[in-house]
């Protein structure tokens, strides 16, 4: 099957168009979702004046419409606070939760006041992960867009890493769900 290309452009709700986020697409919802990332010389036509010593982390969780070509950035203050993530990894997850959720694991982050250290930042411990409540991002009772959970994370556990491979699989009695 081929597919044409199509561009939507939707600068009028994601001003930056950062690299190195974490992204994952919910195809049972028509939408897809980018964590984060940065904004660097590489990251589009547009930024190529930053120069080889700039990296801006961007905060923000971006959702895609597919059936209407919209997008909405939704606040990851509550995740990230002040130390937006890069090259971490996120993971749909369908029946989980009232509308899915999304997984968030490893990567780096650093201050958005950071502008100059076009280094990886800390890395992000994998002892822990991230679970995004996509039910929430349009629960008008939730001011932020939508409510992220901290879960730790047992069993042999990699070291500290970006740009990590992340697959799921669910345990045969459906008790868990491993990564």
């Amino acid at each position: 099957m081929i597919y044409d290309w199509k561009f939507y452009d939707r600068t009028e709700n994601v001003q930056n168009r950062p690299s190195a986020g974490a992204f994952s697409t919910a195809k049972d919802q028509n939408r897809s979702f980018w964590l984060n990332g940065q904004v660097d010389s590489g990251s589009s036509v547009q930024t190529t004046n930053l120069g080889s010593s700039t990296s801006i982390f961007q905060p923000g969780l971006t959702v895609i419409y597919h059936d209407d070509q919209t997008a909405r950035n939704i606040s990851t203050d509550a995740l990230v606070g002040k130390r937006p993530r890069t090259r971490g990894r996120t993971q749909w997850c369908v029946g989980l939760g009232t509308n899915g959720i999304l997984l968030l694991i490893g990567g780096n982050h650093k201050s958005i006041a950071d502008t100059v250290d076009r280094g990886v930042g800390d890395l992000v411990p994998m002892d822990r992960v991230h679970v995004f409540d996509v039910s929430s991002i349009h629960d008008e009772r939730v001011s932020t867009g939508g409510i992220w959970y901290e879960q730790p994370v047992t069993g042999d556990l990699p070291e500290r890493r970006v740009d990590l491979y992340v697959m799921k699989a669910g345990a045969a009695d459906l008790s868990s769900l491993n990564m």
